[in-house]
Order: structure tokens, then C-alpha cells, then sequence
């Protein structure tokens, strides 16, 4: 696991055990439920604890979801700002490799919160539109070695839909493993399905 990856693994939450066991139960009853058919009464069941203890955290289920939702997307964000961060391109497909294993890993940690981030919360559409613009700089740098005609935008776009296509169909699965899909789509996104190479 890459320094990158450790630092983005989800922290246990010190002295509040009956609090993060209802994220957790919540996390996963919403994943496998749906928001609506989800109830409180499902959800500290599932966490062990008692009704009255939900209220001490949490105001409803409007506001563990919201919890739960945001999690996801703000580590995401922060670990797609910092993987932005390089300005050379040297070594750029290694580059876009190591970055798209850092995400899905940091996506695999925890399918279930995965699910809710980043199919059900308000934030997805912006975080999907930021990891655009951060591929769209990544493929500025190399815009010598790629088609001259290629929209950058639009060549980002499909990139990143084939990574949120396979973060549903692959990752959530357990059906790839962060480093295979990494590498496969570094490699189907720069070199295509030709034997020749850029």
C-alpha cells in the first residue's frame, strides 16, 4: 500500500464506539436497502444499540445519510487535490496508473460507504467533474505525443466514466482488484486495443 493510500484509510472514531458502529450499520443498511426502506429501528439493531442512543448522535436519518454521504466525497476530494499535484510528464502513464490505484483503493476500503458517496450523495456529480479537469490537465501534458484533433474534454469524460463504470460493476463486486483495474485502464485509456503504441 502506497503512502498515499495509508493516509486515506478510514479512521476508527476514539471514544465513540456506539457511534461508529450506527454509521457502520447505517452504511451498509443504505447500500443494501435504499435510503427509504432503511429504518432507525434497522439501524441501531444492527449496531447493537439502543434507539435512544441514535438520538444522542444523530437528529434523524436525514443526518447520518448526510454523514454518511459526505465522508466518502470529502476524503475523495482531498486525496484527488493531492494527486494533482505534479506538473511534469515524465513518466506520466505510470503517473495516471498510481493515481487511479490510490482512488480505487481508497474507494475499496469500504464498499458500502462507497455506494453511498458516490451513487446517492448531492456531491458525486462535482467530485466526478473535478477527477474531468484533473485528467484533462494530466492529458495537457502529453498533448504532443496524443491525436492532434483530440478533444481533451471530451477524451477526459469518457475516461473518467469508464472508471465510474468500473467502480459499480468491478470494484463494489470485488470482482478486480484496485491494481488490476488501475492498470487496465491506464493501458485501454493511452494505448487503446491496437498492438501498435503511442
Amino acid at each position: 500500500m502506497s503512502k498515499v493510500t495509508e493516509k486515506y484509510v478510514l479512521p476508527k472514531r476514539k471514544g465513540e464506539a456506539s457511534r461508529s458502529r450506527l454509521l457502520e450499520a447505517a452504511a451498509q443498511l443504505f447500500a443494501e436497502r435504499g435510503f427509504e426502506q432503511t429504518k432507525i429501528s434497522d439501524i441501531v439493531k444492527a449496531a447493537g444499540v439502543t434507539q435512544p442512543s441514535f438520538y444522542l448522535y444523530f437528529e434523524n436519518k436525514d443526518a447520518i445519510f448526510a454523514e454518511l454521504s459526505s465522508q466518502m466525497t470529502q476524503r475523495l476530494g482531498e486525496l484527488m487535490l493531492e494527486l494533482g499535484q505534479f506538473q511534469t510528464s515524465e513518466d506520466l502513464p505510470q503517473k495516471i496508473q498510481d493515481n487511479l490505484c490510490a482512488i480505487f483503493t481508497l474507494l475499496n476500503q469500504n464498499p458500502s460507504l462507497t455506494r453511498i458517496g458516490l451513487e446517492h450523495a448531492t456531491q458525486a456529480p462535482l467530485l466526478f467533474a473535478t477527477m474531468e479537469q484533473m485528467m484533462v490537465a494530466q492529458l495537457s501534458l502529453i498533448k504532443q505525443q496524443l491525436k492532434p484533433d483530440l478533444d481533451l474534454e471530451l477524451a477526459a469524460s469518457a475516461m473518467i466514466g469508464m472508471v465510474r463504470h468500473f467502480i459499480q460493476t468491478q470494484l463494489i463486486p470485488q470482482k478486480r482488484s484496485p491494481a488490476e483495474l488501475a492498470r487496465f485502464c491506464t493501458d485501454f485509456q493511452l494505448f487503446g486495443i491496437a498492438k501498435l503504441k503511442l
